[in-house]
């Protein structure tokens, strides 16, 4: 997470990520924006989020650079995407 200390930061940029990878290099990363990026740069299976408004990790999934992406609007509340969480998990064997 970024932070200044006192409260998550939002940023797109990629280079927290990048000091974090230089401390260990984990198996899998779940993150969204630069930190996802990054990871997907450095050949780290990820499973990104990314934002309706920001292509990018959808590129790098349409590159076969990555394979799981999942598209949400972080401007909506969480408790609204319920109803896909719902259609989802009835959709699981």
């Amino acid at each position: 997470m970024y932070t200044d200390g006192e409260r998550p930061m939002h940023t797109h940029s990629g280079a927290p990520m990048a000091r974090m990878l230089l401390e260990r290099r984990p198996d899998l990363v779940l993150a969204d924006h630069g930190f996802a990026g990054m990871a997907i740069e450095q050949g780290i299976e990820t499973i990104s989020v990314a934002d309706v408004n920001d292509p990018a990790l959808l590129v790098a999934k349409e590159q076969a650079r990555t394979e799981i992406v999942i598209v949400m609007d972080d401007n909506v509340r969480p408790e609204a995407y319920w109803p896909c969480f719902q259609e989802i998990v009835a959709r699981l064997p």
